[in-house]
């Protein structure tokens, strides 16, 4: 089953109190705020957030190098990242 996603860009900013994440379309679309409450996290979820941010474009990437890869498949090299990186997308699309 595939969803819709906010589009990208998304952002993570600290808004006083726990990061956020905010897409310039549509603003505040999630908290990261679970980490808070774990002993000796010193980040406060930041490196959380930023990658949770960074989920559009990376969705994005791994789906150009996956047509990438269709145009030589003769190359076996690099299959089991072509699966993982088609495992990825399975994964944030809902599969």
């Amino acid at each position: 089953m595939e969803g819709k996603y906010t589009p990208a860009p998304w952002s993570a900013n600290w808004n006083g109190y726990y990061y956020q994440i905010d897409s310039e379309s549509d603003g505040q679309i999630g908290d990261v705020c679970a980490s808070l409450f774990i002993d000796d996290n010193k980040d406060k979820g930041k490196t959380n957030a930023r990658l949770i941010a960074a989920a559009p474009e990376l969705l994005e990437a791994l789906q150009a190098i996956i047509e990438i890869g269709k145009r030589d498949l003769s190359n076996k090299k690099y299959d089991s990242y072509f699966e993982t990186a088609r495992a990825a997308i399975a994964k944030a699309k809902g599969g």
